[in-house]
C-alpha cells in the first residue's frame, strides 16, 4: 500500500504544472507565438519535469519545463546555465577571432577559491585545487588559450545568492569589481575586498602558471588598483542579478568610459525580462549543444497539431451549441406566439 501511494504522489509530481505563481510576462507570451520549440517548453499546462534540453556531451545538463518557465519568470539563473553560456561565449568569439582575447571563467573556479579559504588553506593549496577542477573552470583544455593575447580575465562570483564578477583587466592595469545590485559597488566591493582579493589573486597566479617561465607576458599585478565598475542597476526586488553579470560578461571590452554606451537601455524595468526570453530561446535551439533538439521540435509539431484540433473540435461544438440554442430560441418563440394566439381566440 505503501509503495503504490509513492508511486501515485511521484506521478502527481510529473504531471503537476511548474507553478501557479509563476506568471510569464507579455512579451515571452509573444515571442512564444513565433517559436513553436519556446511556445512548447513554456506552456505551464504540461508536465514540468519534462526534459528539454539534454548536453550533447552526455554531461550533467539536463534541464526541464520547470527550469525554462523560472528562467523566463523572475528567478535567479542557476550557474548551471550561467555556465552553459559562458561556455557559448567563449567558443563564439574563439571561431571569430582564432584567439580568446576574453577568456570568461566558469562559476566554479571562485567557488573554489571561496572553499578553500573557508578551509584556511595558503595560495599555493589553492591553486593545486583549481588546476585539479581545470575542466570545470572552462570547457578549453589548457594550451587552446594563448595567454599572451588575451587581456581580459573575468571571474564569475556567486556569493550568497547574489552573483557578480571579477575582471583581471591586463588592458588597463587595474581589477574590476562587477555588481548591479542595488547598493553601491564601492561599499559592496569594501565590505568583499578580502575575497575579492583572493579570488584575484588565485586568478593571476592560474593565469601566469600557463606561461612559460621566461615569458615576459606574465602579469604583473602588484601595482593593480581595484575599480568598482559603475554599471545600471537591476530593478528592486527582482532577481535578474545573474541575467545583469551575463550580459556585461559578454559586451565588456575593458575600454574606458566610452565602452558604456553598450548598456544603454539597461536601466528598463522590462531590459532583464528581455533579456531572460532571449537567454531561454538561444539554450532552447542550440543545435551544437543540445542533443534531443530534433525530439523537441517533434514534439512540439505535435502538441501545436493537438492544440489545432482541440480548437477546431471547441470552436465546432461552441457554433453547434450556438446553432442548437438558437434553433431552440426560435421553437420557443414561435410556440409562444401560437399559444398566445389560440388563448386570444378560443
Amino acid at each position: 500500500m505503501g509503495l503504490l501511494m509513492s508511486m501515485i504522489s511521484a506521478a502527481g509530481t510529473l504531471l503537476r504544472p511548474p507553478s501557479s505563481s509563476i506568471v510569464l510576462t507579455d512579451y515571452a507570451k509573444a515571442k512564444a507565438q513565433q517559436d513553436p520549440v519556446m511556445q512548447y517548453a513554456l506552456d505551464t499546462k504540461l508536465p514540468s519535469l519534462e526534459v528539454l534540453f539534454e548536453d550533447v556531451e552526455g554531461g550533467s545538463r539536463r534541464w526541464t519545463r520547470r527550469d525554462f518557465i523560472r528562467l523566463v519568470g523572475n528567478f535567479g539563473v542557476p550557474n548551471e546555465m550561467t555556465n552553459f553560456y559562458v561556455d557559448r561565449i567563449n567558443k563564439r568569439s574563439l571561431a571569430v577571432d582564432g584567439h580568446l582575447k576574453k577568456v570568461i571563467f566558469r562559476t566554479n573556479f571562485a567557488e573554489i577559491v571561496i572553499r578553500e579559504a573557508d578551509r584556511k588553506t595558503d595560495y599555493g593549496t589553492c591553486l593545486i585545487r583549481v588546476r585539479e577542477h581545470l575542466s570545470s573552470i572552462h570547457y578549453l583544455a589548457e594550451g587552446k588559450i594563448d595567454a599572451t593575447k588575451c587581456k581580459l580575465w573575468c571571474i564569475p562570483l556567486t556569493y550568497k545568492k547574489h552573483a557578480s564578477a571579477i575582471v583581471v583587466n591586463v588592458k588597463e592595469g587595474c581589477f574590476e569589481y562587477v555588481d548591479s545590485g542595488p547598493a553601491d559597488s564601492r561599499k559592496t566591493l569594501g565590505r568583499m575586498k578580502v575575497m575579492c582579493r583572493r579570488i584575484a589573486k588565485v586568478a593571476v597566479m592560474y593565469i601566469n602558471s600557463t606561461l612559460q617561465d621566461d615569458d615576459d607576458e606574465k602579469i604583473d599585478s602588484s601595482k593593480f588598483n581595484w575599480k568598482a565598475r559603475r554599471v545600471p542597476r537591476q530593478p528592486s526586488g527582482s532577481a535578474a542579478c545573474a541575467v545583469y553579470r551575463l550580459r556585461f560578461l559578454e559586451e565588456w571590452n575593458g575600454g574606458g568610459r566610452e565602452d558604456l554606451w553598450r548598456f544603454d537601455g539597461w536601466d528598463d524595468k522590462s531590459w532583464h525580462q528581455k533579456e531572460r526570453v532571449k537567454i531561454c530561446a538561444s539554450i532552447l535551439n542550440d543545435h551544437d549543444s543540445n542533443a534531443i533538439l530534433h525530439q523537441v521540435k517533434q514534439r512540439a509539431a505535435t502538441a501545436r497539431e493537438k492544440n489545432i484540433c482541440r480548437r477546431r473540435r471547441r470552436m465546432f461544438v461552441y457554433t453547434m451549441t450556438s446553432f442548437g440554442a438558437l434553433y431552440c430560441f426560435v421553437i420557443f418563440t414561435r410556440y409562444s406566439k401560437s399559444s398566445e394566439s389560440e388563448s386570444q381566440n378560443p
